[in-house]
């Protein structure tokens, strides 16, 4: 379970909670957030400056801050990255007099103060749960802190598609752990007892390729069977936020085209062909390893042709009437702009090819 603190504070029509997030039963540090204070300025501007200390602080640590416009029934008052400075976001450390401000007046000029509260949260990134699959086979998982984001993309000529617009916040409010690497074919081999054929590359460390939505449902039926915990498929927005890391660019480390042979196999660096070993790229912010390129990868979510009626708040989108499931993150044969973060692609849940994979999640 999840140990959730909370401190409330009531300062000058605002409702400040500072919330401190940890897993039971992992050893991991926890942040903490102590000393919130915060008030809307008096001068007209609109802005908000929020106060407050934090301490614990082991690693890399992202701090977020939301809103409620309605006493806290509802945390959907997401604030425009560009209208908040200071420190919040990844790479704050510890100390005291923490300080971010919120352009609140341009950014939600809507909110109505005496019903609004804010929440601070802080949380550890890049920790990695280590589990042992039979045979001693490793799997590594990778703590995702809560958040959000904007998921899909903006016009963007010769790079996006009409499939992802309209961009979109997502809140995500729950923390989750997501595979390291891609699902090798030597961990496939250890819950499966057989790898599928007509993989492009052969052996343990090589991602497993050629799998349909529906062989990695068997798959998670029989990881689930092991008693390490309970795996299942991201959800297509749980991938874009791990994806992106924080950032709002084509792929996770800005919009260079030139860098991402850095951090990808895809078209232009896939000789000689086929995937690849996973892990031999540079990792995201969050230590995730081939988000762009190497294989597609399933997601849980029905694909339809925009987001518009999609879920904001991090669940896998349903859909009774779907023919067709979503895979994220390009593969070793595709071009840049099929690598992005926001990039999608679909087949059918049956459908095995050439270049499809799969990346996991485990709930706490």
């Amino acid at each position: 379970m999840s140990r959730v603190t909370i401190t409330s504070y009531s300062i000058q029509g605002i409702l400040i909670i500072s919330m401190v997030m940890g897993l039971a039963g992992f050893s991991m540090a926890d942040p903490v957030v102590s000393g919130v204070t915060a008030a809307q300025r008096g001068d007209g501007s609109g802005l908000v400056d929020v106060y407050y200390d934090l301490s614990g602080v082991a690693s890399t640590v992202k701090v977020t801050v939301t809103f409620s416009n309605d006493d806290g029934v509802h945390w959907n008052v997401l604030p425009t990255e560009s209208m908040l400075s200071g420190d919040f976001g990844f790479g704050i450390g510890n100390g005291t007099g923490k300080h971010i401000v919120w352009d609140a007046g341009r950014d939600r000029a809507e909110v109505y103060w005496p019903q609004t509260r804010a929440r601070v949260a802080a949380s550890e990134i890049g920790q990695t749960l280590n589990l042992m699959l039979p045979g001693g086979v490793p799997l590594e998982m990778v703590r995702i802190p809560s958040g959000y984001f904007q998921m899909g993309s903006t016009d963007d000529p010769g790079y996006s598609q009409p499939n992802e617009a309209p961009a979109h916040s997502v809140s995500i409010d729950y923390e989750f752990f997501i595979g390291k690497f891609e699902i090798t074919q030597g961990q496939w081999f250890a819950v499966m007892g057989s790898v599928p054929s007509d993989q492009t590359q052969t052996g343990p460390d090589y991602p497993v390729a050629y799998v349909s939505w529906d062989d990695c449902q068997s798959f998670v039926t029989a990881l689930n069977a092991l008693g390490l915990g309970s795996f299942r498929l991201p959800s297509e927005a749980e991938w874009e936020y791990a994806c992106r890391a924080g950032s709002n660019t084509r792929w996770c480390f800005g919009d260079d085209v030139g860098q991402l042979v850095n951090y990808a196999w895809y078209s232009a660096n896939n000789s000689p062909s086929g995937v690849k070993i996973v892990g031999s790229k540079l990792p995201n912010v969050f230590g995730l390893y081939d988000m762009h390129g190497n294989v597609y990868e399933w997601v849980q979510d029905w694909y339809h042709s925009t987001y518009t009626g999609a879920p904001t708040d991090g669940s896998a989108w349903e859909d009774p009437t779907g023919t067709s499931r979503v895979l994220r993150g390009g593969f070793c044969y595709s071009s840049a702009a099929y690598c992005r973060s926001a990039h999608r692609y679909y087949n059918s849940p049956g459908n095995a090819c050439n270049g499809y994979g799969v990346r996991i999640v485990r709930t706490p």
